[in-house]
């Protein structure tokens, strides 16, 4: 009797086990839920519940674009698994001015990239991040890119606060001072 009831016991256990397995592959995913390695028909098809899923023409490269309500971004497959997944932050800015300045930003720290043997660019670059409260005017945040000793580039935005007229603005700026 008692071993009847062990089997039992085993067969429920078994059958409790597999159940988040089976409804892990079901469930709606986010792509914050995606990890690298899983597999690519588990992938497609929890995010396929809540977002449009479409196949990148990328020649070498198994990659899909994401389009869901604030969750948009890539994911690429290596043998049908998951090998890199990207997900956008913020928006997708389509006005001249921050077409322009995204531009600016890339051509100034590009040149201080290194070639590199696959024909990109690469540098490392040490990153600081302020934020400065002015009073009655509002606050100014800034992100410095260190290049070299003595030499930045710094992204600037200017947040007025609620008694001061004013709008903000973003500033890229080079600047050099003494190492």
């Amino acid at each position: 009797m008692k071993s009847i009831k062990l089997i039992g016991v085993i067969l429920v256990a078994l059958t409790v086990a597999k159940l988040p397995v089976a409804q892990s592959q079901n469930r709606a995913l986010q792509l914050p839920d995606i990890r690298v390695g899983m597999a690519k028909d588990v992938a497609l098809a929890g995010l396929r519940a809540n977002h449009e899923v479409m196949q990148v023409p990328s020649p070498g490269i198994d990659a899909w674009y994401i389009d869901g309500k604030g969750d948009q971004g890539q994911i690429n497959f290596v043998q049908n698994r998951v090998a890199s997944v990207s997900q956008h932050i913020g928006g997708t800015y389509t006005d001249a001015s921050t077409i322009t300045f995204v531009r600016d930003l890339y051509r100034v720290l590009r040149l201080y990239g290194r070639p590199a043997p696959d024909g990109k660019r690469r540098a490392n670059l040490e990153i600081e991040f302020s934020e400065v409260g002015i009073p009655g005017f509002g606050s100014s945040e800034h992100i410095l890119f260190k290049t070299a000793p003595g030499r930045h580039i710094m992204i600037g935005v200017i947040l007025p606060d609620k008694t001061t007229e004013g709008a903000h603005s973003v500033t890229l700026s080079t600047f050099r001072n003494v190492p």
